[in-house]
């Protein structure tokens, strides 16, 4: 890919007061903001008006899974404050994926977001869904439910950076893949299994990054930050 894939800071972080300081930080430098369930959890939607009032794009990580009536209902709550990305998880099937990509077109307000299905979660390996009883290898699965999200009519999906070819193989050049999962050598060692650099999830034509640990526990988030883009140029 020839565009610079766009970064979203994974802001997964219940302290309002560092939310916003390291929002300031950064908003002048990265493509986005991804807000997840801690962060919502302990803000609330009044919590995400005050990150997007900085003027970044927000990205609403809330993996709505449930009934195709009340992922209906939840998106059509979540659109008011006008994000960037929302989505949703594929595991919900066609009905409930279809159900979200209605709200949306029903709901939006000036400018609709991209509706994005998660497949399988990055801290997930061949083992655990083998536990968990999906049929087939992994690499299959999360291809499966990458064409069911694109089928139902979603934007794209989330992937970890490992299925990045072959979900672009499957699902063509304009379906949009966002990563997180992004690690560096250097990185401290967490719950994320399938993990790139972020040049090399760009190299496989990833369109947006999702970077939290890396930036957020480094000694300087700006100039880490800064040390990505300049990466991803190369």
């Amino acid at each position: 890919m020839n565009k610079r894939a766009q970064i979203y800071l994974s802001l997964d972080n219940a302290n309002i007061e560092v939310a916003i300081s390291i929002s300031k930080n950064l908003c002048n430098t990265i493509d986005g903001i991804k807000i997840g369930k801690e962060f919502f959890s302990s803000n609330g939607p009044d919590g995400i008006k005050k990150i997007s009032d900085l003027g970044i794009p927000i990205f609403i990580d809330l993996k709505f899974h449930d009934i195709p009536n009340t992922v209906y209902g939840a998106i059509k709550s979540i659109i008011k404050l006008e994000p960037r990305i929302i989505n949703v998880h594929t595991l919900g099937g066609p009905k409930m994926l279809e159900s979200a990509v209605k709200s949306v077109n029903d709901n939006f307000i000036e400018k609709k977001p991209l509706i994005i299905g998660v497949t399988l979660l990055t801290s997930l390996n061949q083992k655990s869904v083998d536990l968990i009883g999906f049929k087939g290898n992994l690499d299959e699965i999360v291809v499966n439910l990458a064409l069911l999200a694109k089928n139902s009519g979603l934007d794209g999906v989330v992937c970890s950076p490992r299925e990045i070819k072959l979900i672009r193989k499957y699902c063509g050049e304009d379906f949009i893949i966002i990563t997180p999962g992004i690690r560096f050598e250097q990185s401290i060692k967490d719950d994320q299994i399938r993990t790139l650099s972020p040049f090399e999830a760009q190299a496989r034509g990833a369109n947006i990054l999702v970077i939290g640990r890396p930036i957020t526990k480094s000694k300087d988030p700006l100039a880490t930050t800064k040390e990505i883009i300049k990466s991803l140029k190369k």
